[in-house]
Order: structure tokens, then C-alpha cells, then sequence
């Protein structure tokens, strides 16, 4: 496990297990996130969180819906085996990798994809390109690089099923 520390250190992925274990981690990230943390933060240790946040990136937080911010604390206190949030608050405090993740999580990730109707032109005029020179059934596959919300592939998918009219691909 200790070779996989590097994809922990990302703040990407919360949890390296072993297959014995995974079944362990899966069930007590499930308990953990039944529990309310809404019911046990208070102003204190909310503006704590806020002010650490605040420090280390500048960024002030204290305008932001506090439903989401829970959520965001649940998540980050599931992933590290936190259970109370003064020890999250004191493991903020002594761990910065720890506010950027937690930075990061708050943070929604936004694709602009939809904002440019001339790339959609452009892209169905290359799907149907694609679909000409494509053989009955032969699949099909799109990706989409840093795409934040899969709005990407989805629309590669709806609009060669919509928009052409053979039906004998696989997409």
C-alpha cells in the first residue's frame, strides 16, 4: 500500500485499499456518512474552518451555503477516519495538504462546454464525417479530457443518436 501514497497525496483518491479490505472502507464511509454533522457544528467551529480556509488560500468561504459545506466536512471526515470535527478543525490546523483538498472539494467544478454554439456546429459536422466512413456496427467512442460533469460525452452520444438516421452503430 505504501507505493500507492502518491495517488492519496493527489487529493483525488480518499482511500487505498486492499481487496480484503475494501469492503470495510466501503461500509464505514457509509456509517460515517449517515452521521449529521450539521447537528454538531457550531459558529465556533465553523469560522474556525473558514478562517484556516481563509489563510491558507485566500479565499473567504463565510458566504457559502453551509448545507454545502457540511456536506464537503462529512466527505473529507469519512475519507481520513476523522470522527469529531475538533479533530478535523486540529487536523486542518497541522495539515495544509489537507485545507487544499478540503479547498478543492468546496469548490464545484464548471464546464463552459455548452457556451459556444460554434464548436457544436463544428462537432456535428465532424460526428457525421465520423459516421460516414464508419462500417455497419462498428463501434464508436468519444472522450472528453477534463470534462467536470460528462455533459460532453453525453451530448456526443445524443446527438449521433438524434441527428443521423442509420441506427446500425454502437455509440
Amino acid at each position: 500500500m505504501m507505493e500507492c501514497q502518491f495517488l492519496l497525496n493527489t487529493g483525488k483518491v480518499d482511500i487505498v485499499a486492499s481487496i480484503e479490505n475494501i469492503s470495510n472502507e466501503i461500509a464505514r464511509i457509509v456509517d460515517n456518512l449517515g452521521k449529521n454533522v450539521a447537528d454538531s457544528i457550531n459558529s465556533s467551529i465553523i469560522s474556525q474552518i473558514y478562517k484556516i480556509i481563509f489563510e491558507e488560500k485566500g479565499v473567504d468561504f463565510s458566504q457559502y451555503k453551509k448545507n454545502t459545506l457540511t456536506r464537503r466536512i462529512e466527505r473529507r471526515l469519512a475519507a481520513l477516519k476523522i470522527e469529531s470535527l475538533n479533530d478535523y478543525v486540529d487536523y486542518l490546523k497541522m495539515n495544509i495538504d489537507e485545507v487544499t483538498n478540503l479547498y478543492n472539494d468546496i469548490l464545484i467544478g464548471v464546464t463552459e462546454f455548452f457556451r459556444d454554439p460554434e464548436v457544436f456546429d463544428e462537432m456535428k459536422e465532424q460526428i457525421a464525417i465520423l459516421l460516414e466512413k464508419k462500417e455497419q456496427g462498428e463501434e464508436i467512442r468519444f472522450w472528453s479530457i477534463g470534462c467536470s460533469t460528462g455533459e460532453e460525452a453525453l451530448y456526443f452520444s445524443h446527438n449521433s443518436k438524434r441527428n443521423f438516421t442509420r441506427k446500425d452503430y454502437k455509440i
